[in-house]
């Protein structure tokens, strides 16, 4: 019998995790801001990712579909290109990260302040000990939401080449797994500008 294409994209998925999970706790045991975390809290986020990754894999892929037939048919496509060497590349991947970091905070902010948003949220903020396991501990309708209120806007508007420094794309990925982990870390006077993980701690507290 073969394995559903969703569901073996949310097995490579919550494999490729469990690793990033590993060795965040091995740093987190070094010197932990919350001692003596309950294993219970974490074997749970743990089990949990994998329920996300997979309604995430079942969801989100057809969501994208139809939103890029929109994109397509009434999108704006403002192009944003910058040369192919590694200075052009750089600010190609910077202005992504920069167009998609303003879309997402709104998106964050929503979810803080909308009552129907809030009810969802709080899963996430309901997690009493942060960790780097924290960060799939999210409702499964959130990445569901994420393709209208984040991906759609910046598709319908941006025509974007793809960004090739494979440096960036791993640093976004895993920013989301840094920023929860159990260190009192911060950057000091780059703090309001890129938030460490002390930060999103007392955003939690």
């Amino acid at each position: 019998m073969q394995v559903p294409e969703f569901l073996d994209n949310a097995w490579g998925q919550f494999k490729f995790v469990c690793v990033i999970y590993c060795v965040g706790l091995m740093v987190e045991a070094l010197s932990p801001a919350q001692r003596t975390q309950p294993i219970r809290h974490i074997s749970f986020n743990i089990a949990y990712s994998f329920v996300f990754f997979v309604l995430t894999a079942l969801l989100v892929p057809p969501l994208q579909s139809i939103t890029q037939i929109w994109i397509l048919t009434w999108g704006l496509a403002i192009p944003i290109a910058f040369s192919d060497g590694f200075l052009g590349q750089l600010g190609q991947g910077l202005t992504f990260l920069f167009i998609h970091d303003f879309f997402y905070y709104w998106f964050h902010r929503m979810r803080h302040t909308l009552p129907f948003l809030w009810a969802q949220h709080k899963v996430h903020h309901s997690e009493r000990s942060v960790n780097i396991t924290t960060g799939n501990r999210h409702h499964w309708l959130e990445e569901p939401i994420r393709v209208f209120t984040v991906l759609l806007p910046i598709g319908f508007l941006f025509q974007q080449k793809p960004v090739a420094i494979v440096g960036l794309w791993t640093a976004l990925g895993l920013w989301g797994y840094i920023i929860h982990m159990n260190l009192r870390v911060g950057f000091g006077p780059f703090t309001p500008v890129v938030g460490g993980p002390q930060l999103h701690r007392i955003h939690h507290s």
